[in-house]
């Protein structure tokens, strides 16, 4: 059974206590996410349809959405499975500004008006109930006369339906929405009264049913009634008894009521350790190596050979089998070109002033080139390949890599990100920096966009920025990157940033997200397939670095890579205990790599000190 649950209102809110609401300016803010300015994830049909998914129902929203699926909004949408196929999308991100006080509570909203519109009579193909979250509006008549029509069952939370109108399946309303006189016209077969502390009553037929609140730590009852509303109704379409459907709602209510946001209680949160600073910094490059090592098996065999070679799929760090066409003899544990190169680079950052110099770039490129066998080698990346080669043969560094599209620098671009979180740069700043280590060999827009992203990604992340920004800060690097070096025609990567996160986040399983990705993304060397690939597989793990090495590894094309590029941007996000120890030890050993050392360097590096 999938149903539909239509709104129309802001998204956002930024919520916090003041000394009183009357009159304006506000006084004082005393607690909330407003001392953070952190917008928290809001709107009646949201939290609705994710009540409703957490009760185990299928859910489809139509809801003004933006445009980016980067955006915090989605995120939780998305991992819930909710599906989002109907819903418009927005450039605006409305947001509304709640203040409580002692004697009440007020609220600003940027709502768009521009969706005040009959929708479409498809938006309800295969629906079998309909829940309305006003505030009302042509586009509620719409839904609701189509439904009417088609004999779907409608239900409505969050306001008393309009006088006139027709018999509804549930209605789910608050004590200070209407005075019982309302409430008695209301021709429902089950009507809910949500009462805050006094808990809620239930009307079915001429008979009450008393559900008393649930003791909590009330720290922000903001969006609880919506909470009891969607819980209650995936509990009763799921053939549940009444009182057992509302002392489950009731729970979630009350666990609502317990932390800031609605939405913050129903969406297991993404992976993040306690970790500081420092632990966020080597995770960065734990993520980057062991994604690199676990992908490396795997790295372009196809799906058949893959299955043949692991029938469970990959799941440890394994030797390269004599079928790779880039790894032959590579131990379980062993990096490949991409943390190499990213070493590269931070030697060249240590070699260079405030800002990372090109020419240092092209020679550490050069010295490891040598190392791996030079033009021999099958471990060196097409467009690294024919930068550096351009370079020998005394092209200028300017034009060296002016045809560089693949994702070799955006597989190495960590360690600029982890510099520039440390430093807390602005966008700017970060980007210069990756068109300097782009220079020699990738020098194109859609390379520099690509590893601007990652870069971007990393830095938020070390920073401390929260998940849903991570992923924003990448896309907004990539928009920043796109203008950058030589013009190549290629698909925009901001935008495929959003398809695979799109993509990913509504598959079913990690199975068929790797499947997707791989399919219609792509996730082979060229910057515009691989890097969106990694953004994809980030947001569906929701910030861990184990869940995404895995993944990675187990999609297609360029696994290594990939796995290194989700590594480093979820290990930044979670800190280096959040990947397995054992991981950690293995490819320590292997490679002789010491990572504490290495985030030692870049942390002098980015306070302007010397090495230690």
């Amino acid at each position: 059974m999938t149903t539909l649950v239509g709104g129309c209102a802001a998204l956002h809110d930024l919520l916090g206590t003041v000394d009183s609401v009357a009159g304006f300016p506000i006084s004082r803010l005393e607690a909330g996410p407003a001392l953070e300015g952190r917008w928290l994830p809001g709107g009646a049909a949201p939290t609705v349809a994710l009540a409703m998914a957490a009760g185990g129902a299928r859910v489809a929203l139509w809801h003004p959405l933006p445009r980016s699926d980067a955006e915090g909004a989605l995120v939780a949408l998305q991992s819930a499975g909710i599906d989002l196929s109907r819903a418009p999308r927005d450039e605006r991100a409305a947001r509304c500004i709640l203040l409580q006080a002692p004697g009440g509570s007020a609220g600003w909203s940027a709502v768009p008006d521009a969706f005040d519109a009959p929708v479409a009579p498809d938006v309800l193909d295969g629906v079998e109930h309909l829940v309305l979250c006003p505030r009302w509006g042509p586009w509620a008549t719409s839904l609701l006369a189509t439904a009417r029509d088609r004999g779907i069952p409608c239900s409505i939370v969050g306001m008393v339906p309009p006088p006139g109108s027709d018999h509804w399946k549930i209605v789910v309303v608050s004590e200070q929405q209407a005075d019982p006189e309302r409430w008695a016209a209301v021709d429902a077969d089950i009507l809910v009264v949500t009462q805050g502390a006094a808990g809620a009553r239930i009307r079915m037929g001429s008979d009450w049913l008393e559900i008393p609140v649930l003791p909590t730590v009330t720290v922000d009852p903001t969006g609880a009634g919506d909470v009891f509303g969607g819980t209650f109704l995936a509990a009763i379409d799921a053939g549940g008894p009444v009182r057992a459907a509302a002392e489950a709602a009731a729970e979630a209510a009350a666990r609502c009521c317990a932390v800031w946001g609605a939405q913050t209680s129903l969406v297991p949160p993404a992976v993040r350790s306690e970790a500081d600073q420092p632990s966020r910094v080597r995770g960065a490059l734990w993520g980057l190596a062991c994604g690199d090592a676990f992908g490396m098996p795997a790295s372009f065999l196809p799906r058949a050979t893959m299955r043949r070679l692991w029938p469970a799929g990959l799941t440890e760090l394994e030797p390269a089998p004599r079928e790779t066409p880039y790894h032959h003899g590579y131990p379980a544990g062993r990096i490949s070109d991409d943390t190499e190169q990213a070493l590269a680079l931070t030697r060249a950052l240590l070699a260079s002033g405030a800002a990372l110099d090109p020419a240092a770039v092209a020679r550490e490129l050069d010295a490891w080139f040598t190392a791996v066998g030079g033009e021999a080698s099958p471990a060196v990346g097409p467009s690294t390949r024919r930068g550096l080669l351009a370079l020998r043969a005394g092209v200028p560094l300017t034009e060296s890599g002016r045809t560089g599209t693949s994702n070799g620098a955006a597989m190495r671009i960590a360690p600029i990100g982890a510099l520039h979180g440390l430093r807390g740069s602005s966008t700017a700043a970060l980007v210069a920096d990756v068109v300097a280590a782009c220079l020699a060999t990738h020098n194109t827009g859609p390379a520099i966009s690509a590893a601007a992203a990652v870069a971007g990604a990393v830095g938020a992340a070390i920073a401390g920025a929260g998940w849903a920004e991570v992923l924003a800060a990448g896309r907004a690097a990539a928009q920043d990157g796109r203008a950058q070096g030589a013009w190549v025609y290629a698909p925009d990567v901001p935008a495929r940033i959003d398809l695979a996160i799109e993509l990913a986040m509504s598959a079913p399983s990690d199975g068929v997200a790797a499947e997707r990705l791989a399919t219609i993304v792509g996730t082979g060397e060229p910057s515009v397939e691989s890097v969106p690939a990694a953004f994809g597989i980030a947001a569906r793990v929701q910030g861990d670095p184990q869940r995404a090495i895995v993944l990675a590894a187990n999609t297609e094309g360029d696994t290594d890579t990939i796995g290194a590029m989700a590594g480093s941007i979820c290990g930044a996000w979670a800190g280096e205990a959040a990947l397995p120890q054992r991981w950690r030890e293995q490819v320590a050993a292997t490679n002789g790599l010491d990572v504490a050392a290495w985030a030692a360097e870049l942390t002098a590096c980015a306070a302007g000190g010397d090495a230690p």
